[in-house]
């Protein structure tokens, strides 16, 4: 299993998060007007709002009207709007109140005041937008506020795909959209290009986008890459070979060698060495036990140097 660490960023700024916000009042603004008359226009087309009484003397009688119905239920909108407020989302629950309860008003032109219909689709809004009592969310907090990158992000994270389709230099790679890669790179308010995790089943591409990284965007880098299958090494190998050195460090002997007592000769330095290998930080009472390992494990190192094994 391939493992690659990498953290996502925001790459919005603070200008375009705030128009993309003044963007949706601004459309909401227009179409608030536009729900109120055109309720209007499709109640009156209708025949109706007719009165609560009048409606359920309709019914009563047998007679199944759609403008009964509608101006008897109509109103119940008003309190299941209310009732969305608590648990839903605050835009959502503005969004759906500021256009979509015009049309629960007009049943109540025939007990109340046009102004206080007025009223009670108007003042309401920043309750519900703020969530004031006693429209308060009944969620709780959420401790974090991470969500799936939308279609607005990750358009700004694709790159067209260089020579040979490979990702462009310089680049954390994140996937393919299309034929697009999206890449992650370094910016003016951000230089670092930070971390990233890929987290997947077997055989669903990884290693692949593993491959993508090392022969695209960092084909012109040095890089130290944990290889367990060896995969990265047969795919990618013969192509770094042309601009640099490509080394592999195998413990089971294939590959090049790197000796980690090259130099140390003496037993203070061979001692030195077994201390680093076995040295943890903070262990405490456990230190004694570390220090009678160094001690065998130097002798070790003393005896190899000693048949040049």
């Amino acid at each position: 299993m391939t493992l690659i660490t990498v953290r996502r960023r925001e790459t919005a700024t603070e200008s375009e998060m705030w128009f993309g916000t003044a963007g949706r009042v601004a459309v909401v603004l227009l179409a608030m007007p536009a729900s109120w008359f055109g309720a209007q226009a499709v109640w009156q087309w209708a025949g109706g709002p007719v009165s609560t009484l009048h409606a359920l003397d309709t019914l009563l009688s047998g007679q199944m009207s759609a403008v009964a119905i509608a101006s008897l239920l109509a109103p119940v909108g008003i309190v299941l709007a209310l009732r969305l407020a608590r648990v839903a989302d605050r835009a959502l629950a503005t969004i759906v109140w500021a256009i979509g309860i015009p049309w629960c008003l007009p049943p109540l032109a025939w007990l109340l005041p046009r102004e206080v219909v007025l009223a009670v689709w108007l003042v309401p809004l920043p309750w519900v937008y703020f969530g004031l009592w006693p429209l308060t969310s009944l969620r709780s907090e959420q401790l974090h506020h991470a969500r799936w990158a939308r279609p607005a992000d990750l358009r700004q994270l694709r790159v067209k795909p260089g020579p040979q389709e490979l990702p462009p230099e310089q680049g954390l790679v994140l996937g393919r959209l299309q034929r697009n890669w999206l890449l992650v790179r370094s910016q003016a308010q951000q230089r670092e290009l930070g971390g990233m995790l890929v987290v997947g089943r077997p055989r669903s591409g990884k290693g692949l986008l593993a491959v993508s990284q090392i022969l695209g965007a960092w084909q012109q880098h040095s890089l130290v890459c944990t290889d367990l299958k060896g995969e990265l090494h047969d795919a990618t190998a013969g192509w770094r070979a042309r601009t640099g050195k490509v080394i592999v460090l195998d413990p089971t002997g294939v590959g090049h060698r790197f000796d980690p007592l090259a130099g140390r000769d003496t037993e203070d330095d061979l001692y030195r060495a077994a201390q680093d290998i076995l040295h943890v930080d903070g262990e405490g009472d456990g230190q004694a036990f570390t220090e009678r390992a160094a001690s065998m494990l130097a002798a070790i190192f003393v005896a190899a140097k000693r048949e040049e094994i």
